[in-house]
């Protein structure tokens, strides 16, 4: 969606945060001997890739990965859960990388999300910028314009706290981080739950 546009660095977007993570997760699954599958989507879904393993379905998952394109549309949420509830029937770990920092993206996808979570264990991993953080953490306010920023960012976090803690009432788990570290969130987040048999 359109969120993915942001810039993260010297010619990088957030998406090319997110295809990165994506194949540091498919790397630590299938080492792991679990089973890997995908689903890319913008306004609508564009692929879903069953979970398997193997040489094949690795080239077939990169395929899907290289070709994707930051779009200036809203996620299909509803489309994308609803597809997932229903091709998918096996209890499974759903991580799902989105920016849920406005409202509206927000509250689609925790009504969308809902139902989903009744069957699947449904973890999100969220980017966010430096600046989105508890008010004053950084003690270096140079000027009124870092000051302004600083509130700014204060209240985006506490607005994810916000959607965090209303996912968290439908079981849904979901973590803030920067966007380089969205592989590492979503590989730990996948060992720890591993490690505690959640599935």
């Amino acid at each position: 969606g359109r969120m993915t546009r942001r810039a993260h660095g010297e010619q990088v977007t957030v998406l090319d945060e997110f295809v990165r993570a994506a194949i540091m997760l498919e790397y630590a699954v299938t080492s792991a001997g679990d089973r890997f599958g995908l689903v890319t989507f913008s306004h609508r879904l564009h692929h879903f890739a069953k979970a398997t393993s193997g040489r094949a379905h690795d080239a077939l998952f990169r395929r899907a990965l290289y070709p994707l394109q930051p779009q200036m549309v809203a996620p299909a949420f509803d489309e994308v859960c609803a597809t997932l509830r229903t091709r998918i029937r096996r209890r499974s770990l759903l991580l799902v990388m989105t920016n849920l920092s406005e409202p509206q993206l927000a509250d689609s996808f925790s009504a969308a999300s809902r139902l989903l979570a009744k069957q699947h264990l449904v973890v999100v991993a969220c980017p966010t910028d430096q600046r989105t953080r508890p008010r004053f953490s950084h003690a270096d306010l140079e000027d009124n314009d870092m000051l302004y920023a600083e509130l700014a960012g204060h209240m985006l976090w506490r607005r994810l706290m916000e959607v965090r803690a209303k996912l968290a009432q439908a079981g849904i788990r979901m973590s803030t981080v920067a966007p380089q570290q969205l592989g590492h969130i979503a590989t730990s987040a996948y060992l720890d739950i591993k490690e505690q048999q959640l599935l």
